[in-house]
């Protein structure tokens, strides 16, 4: 009977649970989509149907054949549980909700300042702590007794033991003091430090599963629960668990895009641009941008599967055609998240959003000035328009994508293992697409971009 984990992917976009042996293969996965509600008092997360599937899931894995030691909770970032006791006080707010006016006119004075947390301005509710404040200022605070990160409410849940963890306290929160090491002040102002628990490493076992977990899904009891980590993260803590260069770059893929620039000189973070730091699993900083790469993708193309794939001929007649697709269709992050995205010309729909997320890629990733090698994980490393064209843009860096799309999964698996220390997973080069006029069109795409920005900057 191999001895397995159990990694839980709470996704913005899919919910995902993995059954795992001890050689990181991946024996049983479900998923299922995420569960949102756009209900009073606000848009929010449906934890109690996620946790029932959940439960489901779990009593499935239960019946097989396997030894299952540890369950290891991943999820997407900018998302809290604000607790009274046992229940929560309120509603999991969903990020992409506006929040009201009232959140942003004492916010920003009271907890900008990028230079101590790498946390740029962003909108609705992706910085962790604008949720925080507005529900501090509009609801009942009396009764809170905990906030939980979204890995560790999960982990809280099924072990009962809570924690915080430093990769979901610092991504883009406005919570984490990078200079000084330690939690924002202006928390500490408000009186909400307190109710965040004590820094865990996402790789700690809290305990084991509760009796009751245990008796619903038939878990062996002793089933341990590992604190959890931040997907993209998870997915980078694959690359530095391997030894990855020091100058690497690794580019999380999915609904967002996140770009980890190893070895990059964080004097070149721009918050305009969506720039900011992330802190790693180890508590170290790293410079990052990224952008809403799957929602985009889906607005261009008019379908969520980033796999679909489209011919080197079809991206060359939009080259030799001057079809072009302009930024940004996700207003939620992004370099150009203030642009209005349209689409020039005629051209179908799936290749274009293929060319246009390299280009927009490779813009990011140019920023941080740095030379290493490119690893490209997730789902957009199983689209070959987009690596190859990628690679040609990056060339001479080379670029690498993995035989399998799971590194957030199996970055998360590694938590659950006796040792970080892992081999990288298997490799390919991406072949360059040798597109005729790729360079040119890449000048123009760009002019075209500084010239909107410019008109933007003129008009604001």
């Amino acid at each position: 009977m191999p001895a397995c984990s159990i990694v839980f992917d709470c996704g913005k976009t899919r919910l995902k649970a993995s059954l795992i042996d001890a050689q990181g293969r991946i024996l049983a996965q479900q998923q299922t989509d995420s569960m949102m509600a756009d209900l009073p008092p606000y848009p929010h997360l449906r934890v109690d149907d996620v946790w029932q599937w959940l439960l489901n899931v779990l009593t499935d894995f239960a019946r097989l054949e396997a030894d299952i030691r540890c369950i290891i909770p991943v999820t997407h970032g900018a998302t809290a549980a604000v607790l009274a006791g046992d229940r929560l006080a309120f509603p999991v707010m969903d990020y992409e909700w506006i929040l009201p006016e009232s959140a942003d006119s004492d916010y920003e004075a009271l907890a900008r300042d990028y230079s101590l947390t790498g946390s740029p301005a962003l909108p609705a509710g992706l910085n962790l702590g604008r949720q925080l404040y507005w529900l501090r200022q509009a609801r009942d605070f009396r009764n809170v007794t905990a906030i939980l990160l979204y890995p560790q409410y999960w982990a809280w849940r099924l072990s009962g033991v809570m924690a915080s963890e430093i990769t979901s306290l610092g991504c883009h929160t406005d919570l984490w003091n990078i200079a000084e090491n330690r939690m924002s002040s202006w928390l500490e102002r408000l009186d909400i430090a307190r109710l965040f628990p004590a820094l865990r490493p996402a790789w700690d076992r809290l305990g084991p599963i509760l009796p009751a977990v245990a008796a619903r899904t038939g878990l062996p009891p002793e089933c341990m629960v590992v604190n959890g980590i931040h997907d993209s993260n998870a997915t980078y803590l694959r690359y530095l668990a391997a030894g990855a260069a020091a100058n690497a770059t690794a580019i999380s893929t999915g609904t967002w895009v996140v770009v980890f620039a190893g070895g990059a000189d964080p004097r070149r973070l721009d918050p305009a641009r969506d720039m900011l730091a992330n802190i790693d699993s180890f508590g170290k900083p790293v410079p990052c941008a990224r952008f809403m790469g799957g929602r985009e993708y889906e607005a261009i193309a008019g379908s969520s599967s980033v796999s679909r794939q489209a011919g080197f001929a079809e991206i060359q007649s939009i080259i030799d055609s001057k079809a072009w697709c302009w930024p940004s269709f996700a207003p939620q992050g992004g370099p150009y998240r203030q642009h209005t995205g349209s689409i020039q010309g005629d051209a179908a729909a799936v290749p274009l959003a293929c060319l246009y997320l390299a280009l927009l890629t490779e813009d990011v990733v140019r920023r941080f000035e740095t030379h290493g090698d490119v690893y490209i994980d997730g789902p957009f490393a199983a689209n070959a328009a987009y690596t190859g064209i990628l690679a040609a843009l990056l060339a001479p860096r080379r670029v690498f994508i993995s035989d399998d799309i799971q590194g957030t999964t199996l970055g998360a698996w590694l938590l659950g293992q006796p040792s970080l220390h892992a081999t990288l997973p298997a490799l390919q080069v991406v072949s360059p697409w040798a597109l005729n006029g790729l360079a040119d069109y890449q000048s123009t795409w760009r002019a075209g971009v500084a010239q909107r920005d410019a008109v933007l900057s003129a008009s604001a």
